[in-house]
């Protein structure tokens, strides 16, 4: 083979890798237009996003998991492997995936005790502390803008089945799934992890965003299936903010401070005890999907 062919071959795997980058880029912006016109089709129905956004959240997760779904059949060749991974996972995988997803809340519950001390610190880093404080989650209802208990139902619902369901499709199914067609496992876990946060916009939010679309993705790679990064992220979405301001919406009648209080503290021991589990699952999950349980398994049998 002559050097100019060695060339030519070195630049058809970095346009490749290129293009890779770049379809991964555009699902990504896909997405985000779907999210805006989402909002968009909701305020042409005369309804208001902040009264009703349980409703608008189940709204948007099924009308963007749908695009989506269209996107990926226009896109998807013939021949190939599906974009969207749905192998099937044995029991104690499962039971992984949910530690993993307690111990990953835990740890953005560290990576936040760190941002608060360094806010201290940095007054640029408050700013975006206190804007990020500002707004995240739901608003809260004011005399003229009273949410009614069934939209505080579907929020729930929501943010901790219909939104995991939507991301995941996007950011593990479309976005890493193009990125491994040219790129290491490795490599297409760090870049999609790296656009799945940016695409959070707030500083502080794109932090710890990053480090749970990495872990999440790594996730997706060595379980090969998509319903256990939806699970983990239904985990994080339901008991990093779903269950606090569910009790917080006065849906449930008698609920004491005291109360709240106690469940937050189980919550807060539960996620805080599962930490080193979920690191010690993250290298288990690596062992079954090198397939050292099923060379384990045959070694109990033989002997």
């Amino acid at each position: 083979m002559t050097e100019s062919s060695v060339k030519d071959i070195k630049k058809f795997k970095i346009s490749g890798k290129g293009s890779a980058v770049i379809r991964a880029v555009f699902a990504a912006l896909i997405f985000s237009s779907l999210q805006l016109f989402s909002q968009y089709l909701f305020y042409m129905f005369g309804l208001d996003d902040t009264t009703y956004e349980g409703l608008f959240n189940a709204f948007y997760g099924v009308f963007v998991s749908f695009c989506l779904c269209i996107y990926i059949w226009i896109i998807h060749k013939p021949g190939e492997e599906p974009m969207v991974r749905k192998s099937r996972m044995i029991a104690p995988q499962w039971i992984m995936v949910v530690i993993i997803g307690l111990g990953m809340v835990a740890i953005v519950g560290v990576y936040f005790s760190i941002a608060h001390y360094i806010a201290d610190l940095v007054p640029k880093v408050q700013e975006s502390m206190t804007d990020y404080s500002d707004n995240i989650g739901r608003d809260l209802p004011t005399v003229e803008n009273i949410v009614p208990a069934w939209d505080h139902i579907l929020y729930l619902i929501s943010i901790s089945f219909f939104i995991p369901v939507t991301e995941e499709i996007a950011f593990r199914g479309i976005v890493q799934g193009e990125l491994s067609k040219q790129f290491s496992p490795v490599a297409s876990i760090l870049i999609s992890g790296v656009i799945f946060g940016a695409l959070h916009f707030q500083p502080i939010q794109i932090g710890y965003a990053v480090l749970c679309g990495i872990a999440i993705g790594a996730v997706y790679y060595l379980c090969d299936s998509i319903w256990a990064t939806i699970t983990i992220h239904s985990i994080f979405n339901l008991l990093g903010s779903g269950i606090s301001q569910f009790m917080d919406s006065g849906v449930i009648p008698g609920l004491t401070e005291a109360i709240k209080d106690k469940i937050s503290s189980a919550i807060f021991y539960t996620e805080y005890l599962m930490m080193l589990p979920a690191i010690t699952c993250f290298i288990m999950l690596y062992i079954i999907h090198k397939g050292g349980m099923n060379k384990f398994s045959k070694e109990v049998v033989n002997e």
